[in-house]
């Protein structure tokens, strides 16, 4: 059930990253990593890491959430095996 959940809060944060680059999530003088991209993509050429880094920690804080949640389905796995 954890690793469900852990799943979940990767979407949501993957969802709301979209949102908010497209320019439906959270009002503009509320940091999101959706808008920081977003606001970003005028600089690109000039500084690109404007919008890397944003999205570069973004997606390192959805994989860390994803390998903790399949580690935890792991463990869980073998230890009902065990039983």
């Amino acid at each position: 059930m954890t690793a469900y959940g852990l799943l979940v809060v990767s979407f949501m944060i993957m969802t709301e990253g979209a949102l908010s680059f497209l320019g439906l999530g959270v009002p503009a003088p509320t940091p999101s990593w959706g808008g920081m991209v977003a606001e970003g993509r005028e600089v690109l050429e000039e500084a690109p890491h404007v919008s890397m880094i944003p999205a570069a920690v973004m997606f390192l804080t959805i994989l860390a959430f994803n390998l903790v949640g399949d580690n935890l389905r792991h463990l869980a796995k073998k230890r009902t095996s065990q039983l």
